[in-house]
């Protein structure tokens, strides 16, 4: 069953619910933190793509669709140090720091603040 703009737009409301919950303060929060900004920004991807006719499964097709579009192209740099340091963060010992976050905030907000204006 395909997703819905609305769909993804709600599903970026409960991360954010969830993203102002985390209490960076913890040892280890920044990584969830940063791979919530990730999803988040998944799903603005995905909100775009749906409301051209597609949507996509697994992050090489989305990736590569990102990279190929015209429009949006210019936001896959951000989008693969979002989807990296979220990687990291999952599989890897890894521990941010304020400026990671930092890096992580900026990328995700040009990312939505770009989509927005296109869905």
């Amino acid at each position: 069953m395909a997703v819905t703009k609305e769909e993804h737009i709600r599903k970026i409301g409960e991360n954010t619910i969830f993203l102002d919950s985390i209490d960076n303060a913890v040892v280890g929060a920044l990584g969830w933190s940063i791979t919530v900004l990730f999803y988040n920004a998944l799903h603005y991807v995905e909100a775009y793509f749906v409301t051209r006719g597609h949507g996509f499964n697994n992050h090489f097709s989305r990736a590569s669709a990102i990279q190929n579009d015209p429009v949006i192209r210019s936001l896959y740099a951000d989008y693969r140090d979002l989807e990296n340091l979220s990687r990291e963060a999952r599989y890897d010992v890894s521990y941010f720091n304020a400026g990671d976050m930092r890096h992580a905030t900026s990328s995700f907000e040009l990312i939505e603040e770009s989509i927005k204006a296109l869905i």
